[in-house]
Order: structure tokens, then C-alpha cells, then sequence
């Protein structure tokens, strides 16, 4: 007989119950429903053991004692071997080892970037680089965009947002540690491609793997790319914050670093490919699923759109253009630039302008060991040309074109052997080379860990006025041609340089037959 106390009677019988018909039986009981009643037919109720939470409770509990008792019982064992090693073996000779972290970047199908980050060395695919190396080309890098920032606020109106603390701040940002750890491993591999050479890294296809597959979920609205799904990629593009709570997705975050990303690649690379695929891919992308950035709240996107629409008005320079009362220098000589290379003439207040827009862009003028990002080349290259248009005309730029140091014409990229020792070693992995007496074994070892060749420079003995010289030939016309880092700048050159330099030579040829 069932206790009452412990199960409960439902409140239908089994037969309404199982036709699925409506049973008054908890109102008739103890005699049948109205159902069964009509039928003929009595009435048999069900009962259930109700849940009890207190028992699920004590199961949980019960288990998790258990699993205490298993590895107090365990930890004992391994104690007592320990204890017993220590005695036949000795203590051990290293006390304090150091441990490398790993992570890995899918770059296609089954193709992966594995980065090992140790104390002394970052490898990826087995190419050691020293973490110094890394640290002082990226030191590079972050005071590169600290004085595009500055640049932004000095030429932008009401940007006091972008002080002296928020420009730290982003400079600092980009080290090794700060992106490995944040697992932003795209725009680690991108800032160390470019200042260095890793044997049988193709960066370009893991650029474009990453625009095509966002290009692709965006519209299509995939769940996955080729390559990397939504979860991945805003991990591996915004980074994983280490917060209580966990990580969750921000589509304004994810966009805002998407761009920044994007942006940095034209910074570093220049406008030939990346450019193209920041204005075609990525913003037509954005415009086509409609997504809206609050550029005004936003002053991070905000600073990127502002050299967007300076590369873009640049790389696109057709027809002489005009900027209105703009109190910027550098567009004022764009203007004045469009208007001397479609014939309009010099206008005599230049050298003023020039000057002004020297001074501003001087930090760029200053030249290090590390490979030159294409905005420093351009900037350089830049100024330069139109310094030399005001000395032609003037005369009076004579003592800044003899003191400059780096012009952007005498500089010749250099990459070392990856076969030699050099500084982008750890004297860890050279260590790791000392310990093996046989050549053979050694020679082995070198091809397991390959050496990188380091994106150099060499500054060439070769100033303002003696680019004159140079032009002069066909070969060393060529040579500076090809030196010239975007479309304005050879436009530039063939006007300040080329064309002055033929017709003053032409003019003194005059003078000698007189």
C-alpha cells in the first residue's frame, strides 16, 4: 500500500490522463469523474514521489567528498615519491625553470601560425626572435602613432580629449606582452612582418583571409568564414580581456579595432595594396549591412577617418583642388602643389607655408635602425620636394636643406642574412647552439629553429642637393623614381626635380653659346 506522506496523487485519473480528456476527478473523488462516471468505468489514480532538492544536495555532496578523499589519497602517494626520489636522486639541479606560453593563428585550411612566447625569445613556426628585437621595433611603432595623434590634435579643432595621457597610453599598448597576452595575434603577426623576414610566412594571405572572411559573414551573414568564425575573429581582432565576468562582444569595439587594424597597415605598408582594400572591401562592406559608427563619440575612429580622407585625397590627386580658409599647413601645401604641377605658377608667399609645415612634421624627419613605415617615408619625401621648390624659387630654405639628415630619398632597405648570428638571436637559442659539439648536429639545429633577417636600413650618403646631381643620369633617375613611395610624391618629383633640373640645365647650355 502506498504512503501518503511520502508520494503525492495526481489530480487526473490514468484513463483522462492517457485520452488526453478533461478529468474533474480531484473535485469527485472518491468517486469516479465525470468521464469515467458516463463510461461506466472506475476510476484508478496515480501517485508520484515528489523531488526533493535536499537529496540532490546530499548526492552532490556525497560525490564531492569523494573526490576530496580520492586526491588527499593521491597527493599522499605523491608526496611520499617525492620524498623517496629526493633521496636516491638528489635535489633537483634547476630550481627555478622558466615556461614558455603558446598560441595558435589559423591562417587557411589547415595551416597555422604557432606563436612561443619564452623569456627571451618569441618563435613563430619555429623562427626565433629575440623579445628585445621585438621590443624596440614596436617601441617604434607606438611612438610612430603617439605623434600621429598629436599630429591629429594639433590640426584638428577641439580635440582636447586627445591629451597627453590618452596619447601614452595608445603608444604604450602596442608591446609584445600587452598583444600576446590579449591574444590580438593578427596585428602582433602584421607589426612583426614588417620589420621582419619570416622564412615562409606570406602575411598578404593571412590579411586578406581575415578582410574576406568579415566582408563575407557581414553580408552574407555567415556564422563562419573560410577561415575563422565570429567568435574567433572578435577574439583574435579585439582581443580577450582577462575581466570578471568574462568576455562579451561589443559590435561597436569590434568594429572600432577592425579599422584601427585595417588603418595600421596603410601606416606601415603604404597605399598600393592595403589602401584599396580599406576603401573598396571594408568600408563598402560597412555602408552595404548599414553599420553606423558614432564618429563624434568615438574619437578613436574619429583620428582614423580624419588620415583616411587625407590618404584617400592624396592617392587620388587628378585636377588642382582647393581647401578653402583651412588653417592646416600641410593641405595648404597640397593646394599650392596641385596648382604649381598644373601650371599655375609659384606664388611668392610658399616658403612661409613650407616652413610652418616643416616644423610641423620635424619628428618625422628623425631617422632610426628599424625599418621606416611608409607614412614617415612619405612625409619625408614630401617635405622634402617642396623645400627644394622653395629654395629653386627663393633661395631661402638653403641652411634647413643642409642640415637634414633623412629625406626620404637616401635611405636603402637592407635585410640581413638569416643564416648568421646576429642580434635578433636570444642568447638563449645561441646557448642552445653551443651544446652540441658535432657541426652536423648543430647545422640541424639551425634548420629546426631558422634565424630572421631583420627589415634594416641604410641611410646613404646622399643630401638634398646632390639628388640633383643624381637625376641627372638615367640610371640614377630611374633609381630615385622608384624610391618614390606614392603617385603625388612621383608627380612631385618629376616637376621639382626632373623638369627643373632639365630646364636649368637648358638655360645654362644658352648662356654658354652667348
Amino acid at each position: 500500500m502506498v504512503d501518503s506522506e511520502e508520494v503525492l496523487e495526481l489530480k487526473t485519473c490514468s484513463r483522462c490522463r492517457r485520452n488526453k480528456i478533461r478529468c474533474d476527478y480531484n473535485e469527485t473523488k472518491p468517486n469516479s469523474c465525470t468521464a469515467c462516471s458516463k463510461r461506466c468505468v472506475k476510476c484508478i489514480a496515480d501517485y508520484v514521489v515528489p523531488h526533493k532538492r535536499s537529496h540532490e544536495l546530499s548526492s552532490i555532496v556525497q560525490g564531492v567528498n569523494e573526490v576530496v578523499k580520492v586526491v588527499d589519497d593521491i597527493y599522499c602517494e605523491y608526496e611520499i615519491m617525492a620524498k623517496e626520489c629526493v633521496k636516491a636522486c638528489g635535489e633537483a639541479g634547476i630550481v627555478n625553470g622558466e615556461y614558455s606560453s603558446s598560441k595558435v593563428l589559423k591562417v587557411g585550411k589547415d595551416v597555422y601560425v604557432l606563436f612561443t612566447l619564452g623569456k627571451e625569445t618569441l618563435s613563430i613556426n619555429n623562427c626565433a626572435i629575440s623579445v628585445a628585437s621585438i621590443d624596440r621595433c614596436l617601441n617604434d611603432f607606438g611612438e610612430l602613432v603617439g605623434e600621429m595623434l598629436k599630429m591629429y590634435a594639433t590640426w584638428e579643432a577641439q580635440q582636447e580629449i586627445v591629451s597627453d595621457i590618452i596619447v601614452g597610453q595608445r603608444s604604450s599598448r602596442y608591446c609584445l606582452k600587452t598583444l600576446f597576452e590579449n591574444e590580438e595575434l593578427p596585428l602582433l603577426l602584421c607589426l612583426i612582418n614588417f620589420y621582419f623576414q619570416i622564412p615562409g610566412l606570406d602575411y598578404e594571405r593571412t590579411f586578406d583571409l581575415i578582410l574576406n572572411d568579415f566582408c563575407s559573414m557581414a553580408v552574407d551573414d555567415k556564422k563562419s568564414g573560410i577561415c575563422y568564425d565570429r567568435a574567433s575573429m572578435a577574439t583574435f581582432i579585439v582581443g580577450r580581456t582577462r575581466e570578471i565576468g568574462g568576455t562579451h562582444f561589443n559590435g561597436e569595439v569590434f568594429v572600432k579595432k577592425l579599422t584601427l587594424y585595417l588603418f595600421y597597415h596603410i601606416v606601415l605598408y603604404g597605399f598600393e595594396k592595403y589602401m584599396t582594400a580599406f576603401m573598396s572591401k571594408y568600408i563598402r562592406t560597412l555602408e552595404q549591412v548599414r553599420k553606423k559608427i558614432n564618429i563624434e563619440k568615438n574619437w578613436e575612429v574619429k583620428w582614423v577617418n580624419f588620415y583616411i580622407k587625407i590618404f584617400d585625397l592624396v592617392g587620388s590627386i587628378s585636377t588642382p583642388m582647393g581647401f578653402g580658409n583651412i588653417e592646416v599647413n600641410f593641405l595648404k601645401v597640397i593646394e599650392f602643389d596641385c596648382e604649381y604641377m598644373w601650371g599655375k605658377g609659384y606664388i611668392g608667399t610658399f616658403s612661409d607655408v613650407c616652413r610652418r609645415n616643416f616644423e610641423e612634421f620635424k619628428w618625422f624627419m628623425e631617422i632610426g635602425i628599424t625599418r621606416i613605415p611608409f607614412f614617415k617615408m612619405f612625409v619625408a619625401q614630401f617635405v622634402s620636394l617642396n623645400l627644394v621648390l622653395a629654395e629653386n624659387n627663393e633661395g631661402s630654405m638653403t641652411n634647413i636643406i643642409g642640415n637634414l639628415g633623412y629625406n626620404g630619398f637616401n635611405v636603402k632597405e637592407r635585410n640581413e642574412d638569416s643564416n648568421v648570428s646576429s642580434s635578433v638571436r636570444s642568447n638563449e637559442l645561441e646557448q642552445k647552439f653551443k651544446m652540441f659539439e658535432s657541426f652536423e648536429e648543430r647545422e640541424v639545429l639551425r634548420v629546426v629553429f631558422r634565424g630572421v633577417a631583420e627589415r634594416s636600413v641604410e641611410i646613404e650618403d646622399l643630401d638634398l642637393f646632390e639628388v640633383f646631381v643624381v637625376a641627372l643620369t638615367d640610371e640614377g633617375c630611374g633609381m630615385l623614381r622608384q624610391r618614390c613611395c606614392c603617385k603625388i610624391i612621383r608627380d612631385l618629383f618629376e616637376n621639382v626635380v626632373v623638369s627643373s633640373t632639365k630646364e636649368s640645365l637648358e638655360v645654362r647650355n644658352v648662356d654658354e653659346c652667348f
